[in-house]
């Protein structure tokens, strides 16, 4: 993570405008400022996509109408990664562990120190 601008946003500003160009976020510091960040662990484009006529817009697995969501419902209602690839044949192996693997990529990109 990069750490870009440091800025103090007033009691009265509630929105602060997203230049266009690389993904940015703010984030809210202690003290009552913000900090603008670059995001660079977006996730690999030749894995997922994003198209508002596939399946409402909603993150899928490239080349599929399989949203990438589905993944984490089977893992998370205690289904194994090998019921997902059987239930949802055109997604690979390969491909279902890059995506878990970007997930927690970024998560621990986006993790605070303890």
């Amino acid at each position: 993570m990069i750490w870009i601008k440091q800025l103090r946003l007033s009691s009265t500003q509630t929105r602060v405008a997203q230049p266009s160009g690389p993904r940015l976020q703010w984030r809210p510091i202690p003290d009552g400022s913000c900090k603008l960040r670059v995001l660079e662990g977006t996730m690999d484009t030749s894995l997922v996509s994003r198209d508002p006529e596939v399946m409402s817009g909603a993150l899928c697995f490239k080349g599929t109408r399989v949203p990438v969501k589905n993944l984490f419902d089977y893992l998370e209602g205690a289904s194994t990664l090998e019921d997902f690839l059987e239930d949802f044949p055109s997604i690979s192996r390969e491909t279902a562990i890059s995506v878990l693997e970007a997930a927690r990529a970024r998560l621990a990109e986006d993790a605070t120190a303890a």
